[in-house]
């Protein structure tokens, strides 16, 4: 796969503009050097691996339902672009953007900080039928956001 469908498998994916410094980082190939390499977060160690598969994966933040139970505490829709594997515990880890908008239109002058997001189990959905009154399921999500730079250039130098 060329690295113009991958662009756009990921726009597809997230619905969305990608923000200029993911778009380029994906466009130029620059993800390959940190694919397979390790980051420390708060002294936790996560193997990452780039989210190639856009179009064959299901849940995590490809998922629109979870990406809108995240948005309210992120004040926009993630865009995850690696997969953080720790291999010690129950949660799906993904390293994401949450793009500012600016009218309608990707904010041209935000630093675009990089978070850490961690969850598991799925939002909880309402399934109203006609005859009976709204049921509700189990309330099985949880996630934490830990922000890990305060720029995409700060965390392209993080990764060795």
């Amino acid at each position: 796969m060329n690295t113009a469908e991958l662009v756009k498998i990921f726009r597809t994916a997230y619905d969305t503009a990608l923000p200029k410094p993911l778009h380029d980082f994906i466009a130029d190939e620059q993800f390959k050097g940190m694919d397979g390499k390790y980051i420390t977060i708060e002294g936790k160690k996560y193997r990452l691996r780039f989210l190639s598969d856009m179009l064959d994966r299901m849940g995590g933040l490809v998922d629109q339902a979870i990406r809108v139970a995240i948005s309210d505490s992120t004040g926009g829709e993630p865009i995850g672009f690696f997969e953080a594997i720790a291999g010690d515990d129950d949660y799906f880890h993904e390293i994401a953007v949450v793009p500012r908008h600016s009218e309608n239109r990707l904010d041209k002058n935000d630093p675009l900080p990089v978070y850490l997001i961690s969850f598991r189990g799925y939002p909880v959905e309402f399934d109203e039928d006609e005859d009976e009154d709204l049921e509700e399921e189990e309330d099985t999500f949880e996630f934490h956001i830990r922000k890990i730079s305060a720029s995409f250039e700060q965390f392209l130098k993080l990764v060795p």
